[in-house]
């Protein structure tokens, strides 16, 4: 019996040894590398080093005890702060690099990708290697995480590969130096809106962003408020392009829409004001809200169905530079970023709807006629250049919770003008009450009568242009109080 359980014994110690995992450091001639052997896989992960100098190549096996362990793996931190790194190359058969892998690896300058098994490049794996250079990534790769090659200055162009489905926030920004994307990932995820940063993952530097034939989806945020980006065409494999993908690219100016495009997302192509001509093609079922808000030319080949502004047939009545809700203009939606100068109002207006001058930054003078009622969110935010409002409601029309947008890029500078008798009334109106200067509308006394004129007013003199003047006896003023000779 006491035989039998020494044999048990040791045959259970043998099972524990096969099976039990271990860390150990390998010595070579220029480095020491520290590994995790995982015994039952009979794979092992790079999780460490004790000595690098210069150049690593991460080998495909490692025999240890007579037992070939094939390197799958470079783990977490596992080179992080290396400064005495200068390139690795890596066996064809790693699968990841973990977060942090070469962080501030700052004396890197070269990477050699495994390209036939390599899914996941983890967050901050290539945070801040500034020497850094290279243009692929490989195409089997499926994931690129938050901030991977962050402040990679030395990048000038990437490639994406098209197997790619996740990209990280921030994944490519602070890449100072890198110009052109290559971008053939077939069906990556809409990327998430950062809290912090960049809202394109690849920064604000990128002046070419180039979309592989076999694409057929554009991610939400992409290329939001990449301001250099000129030129946009999208091949005819795309059926969908997310919200916000080309927002604010303020210099866009050339957009190519491709035949099997079905949907457009929420602010898709927003205050892309630089924009000469977007051509939205027949294919196009779907457009989301502000889809094309502030975009001063778009033509459409088809009806789009969707809400509430960016095309014509969406419930939308368009009379340059405004859009209404319809013909009746009793709702102001959007107004188009080249306006400039003096806008006037309609007195068929009775809501302004949230954001709908916002970024007319070259609007000095705005008109708000007694019919309006209701102001919206944001209605004239970033309207950088207003200096005069004239609002001819007795009573200030109602100002949405966050309408203080508006009132904190306006009230610090233009003045207010509302009718005498109404003085008191805005200045003790909250939102309202944040004008500094609140003036009585020029040229106005007790009796004044607004029109807009169709018709002759004298025999000799007629006025035309739809604009509302003042009229006081026989003599006609502008807003402005100027007389009209």
């Amino acid at each position: 019996m006491k035989k039998l359980f020494t044999l048990l014994f040791a045959m259970v110690a043998s099972i524990n040894f096969i099976h039990a995992d271990f860390v150990q450091s390998v010595i070579g001639p220029t480095q020491t590398i520290t590994y995790h052997f995982y015994t039952e896989s009979r794979t092992a992960e790079v999780v460490g080093y004790v000595l690098v100098s210069g150049s690593v190549v991460i080998p495909e096996q490692i025999l240890w005890a007579d037992i070939y362990y094939t390197v799958t793996k470079i783990g977490d931190n596992a080179f992080s702060q290396c400064s005495t790194l200068t390139s690795i190359e890596m066996s064809d058969m790693i699968e990841r690099i973990g977060e942090r892998a070469f962080w501030q690896c700052t004396e890197l300058e070269s990477v050699k990708f495994p390209f036939n098994r390599l899914k996941y490049i983890g967050n901050e794996a290539f945070f801040l290697c500034s020497k850094l250079s290279l243009t692929d990534i490989p195409f089997s790769v499926v994931n690129i995480g938050n901030s991977a090659f962050w402040g990679c200055s030395r990048l000038t162009s990437i490639t994406i590969g098209s197997n790619l489905t996740n990209l990280g926030t921030s994944a490519f920004s602070n890449c100072e130096n890198l110009k052109t994307v290559i971008w053939n990932a077939k069906n990556c995820a809409d990327i998430p809106c950062p809290s912090y940063g960049s809202v394109s993952p690849f920064g604000g530097s990128i002046t070419s962003f180039i979309f592989g034939n076999e694409v057929k989806h554009i991610p939400a945020h992409l290329c939001s408020s990449l301001s250099d980006l000129k030129i946009v065409s999208v091949p005819n494999s795309v059926t969908s392009i997310g919200d916000y993908a080309f927002n604010s690219c303020f210099k866009l100016d050339s957009v190519s829409l491709g035949n099997s495009l079905t949907t457009i997302g929420e602010a898709a192509f927003g205050h892309c004001a630089s924009s000469t001509s977007i051509l939205i093609p027949n294919s196009v079922t779907t457009i989301g809200d502000y889809a094309f808000n502030n975009v001063p030319n778009i033509v459409f080949s088809g009806i789009a169905a969707g809400s509430p502004w960016g095309a014509k047939s969406i419930n939308g009545y368009v009379d340059a530079p405004i859009v209404y809700n319809d013909e009746t203009k009793t709702s102001l939606r959007a107004c188009s970023a080249i306006a400039s100068g003096e806008i006037i109002i309609p007195n068929s207006v009775t809501s302004i709807e949230e954001r709908a001058f916002c970024f007319c930054s070259n609007l000095t003078s705005v008109i708000i006629p007694n019919s309006v009622t209701y102001i919206g969110n944001y209605a004239f935010a970033q309207c950088s250049a207003l200096t005069s409002v004239y609002c001819y409601a007795s009573t200030p029309p109602s100002l949405e919770v966050f309408s203080d947008d508006f009132l904190d890029h306006v009230c610090q500078n233009a003045t207010l003008y509302v009718p005498q008798n109404s003085i008191d009334l805005y200045r003790n109106t909250n939102g309202w009450s944040e004008f500094r200067n609140i003036e009585p509308i020029p040229g106005e006394s007790v009796g004044t009568r607004i029109e807009c004129f169709e018709h002759p007013i004298t025999p000799t003199k007629s006025l035309r242009d739809g604009k509302i003047y003042i009229l006081r006896g026989e003599k006609v003023y502008t807003v402005a109080g100027q007389e009209v000779k």
